[in-house]
């Protein structure tokens, strides 16, 4: 999925960095963090009960996806108006999608929930064709923590290949959307586009980011999980860093 030869409009132009930006990335957003930490854990606090509240309350939970990107957007805005602006973030950053490009952000969330809808439907067909109902269930107890990892026989393996290829599909084509609608004026469809290519310009980096921030989750949930406290506004901070390096940040409104 090398996308280095499509070229785009430079304004918008994602670059190739180096792997080693992966932990660039999480050193700038411990930085932005602690420079106003109180704020930033304000901001991310309320952005998660919001999202987990929704989820609690029946039907509505299905709004979840349509929300998220706004409140993304609310980060990456507080981000780079701290960072340009020199300023503390302040709550009603984190609400700008409810004033700023509310329409494509909530496209963003509709597509990117229709796209999960066709890649889960395609999946579980070849679920239904590939896999037996046991090994579906053993792989189902593996993911939820209540089984150990079953051994699968080729068409297995093969499934499961291609869930981890889906669900990496719907994450490029998202993980930097809401960033270049809010930041960079983009509908909904291009910022969905570029982001794909972003991310697959970038896939090393990021890969070794998930590990380093995989590795801190470990340990930041061994002391009765307070570790975490820090490193989820961090790993939040984290979409925003990364969005800046690839892209540079600078807004059009």
């Amino acid at each position: 999925m090398d996308n280095s030869g499509i070229i785009i409009d430079n304004s918008v132009e994602p670059r190739r960095v180096p792997a080693g930006h992966g932990w660039t990335w999480i050193a700038d957003a411990f930085r932005m963090f602690f420079k106003h930490w109180w704020q930033w854990l304000l901001l991310c606090a309320v952005m998660l009960v919001i999202l987990f509240g929704l989820l609690l309350i029946p039907f509505v939970g299905m709004l979840t996806p349509i929300v998220a990107p706004m409140l993304i957007a609310g980060i990456a805005w507080a981000a780079h108006e701290s960072r340009s602006q020199e300023r503390a973030p302040a709550l009603p950053d984190l609400f700008i999608g409810l004033k700023e490009k509310t329409r494509t952000l909530i496209s963003v969330g509709l597509l990117y929930m229709l796209g999960s809808f066709v890649v889960m439907a395609v999946l579980a067909l070849l679920g239904r064709l590939m896999v037996s109902p046991e090994e579906i269930q053993a792989i189902h107890a593996a993911q939820t923590g209540k089984g150990p990892v079953p051994e699968l026989d080729t068409s297995g393996i093969v499934f499961v290949a291609l869930f981890v290829v889906g669900m990496l599909f719907m994450n490029s084509i998202y993980f930097f959307a809401p960033q270049l609608v809010i930041l960079r004026n983009l509908k909904a469809v291009e910022a969905m586009r570029i982001s794909y290519l972003a991310f697959w310009r970038n896939w090393l980096p990021l890969t070794v980011a998930g590990i380093i921030l995989l590795l801190m989750a470990i340990v930041a949930s061994l002391p009765m999980m307070l570790g975490l406290i820090l490193l989820l506004p961090v790993t939040i901070l984290f979409n925003y860093t990364c969005y800046a390096d690839v892209f540079g940040d600078h807004p059009q409104h």
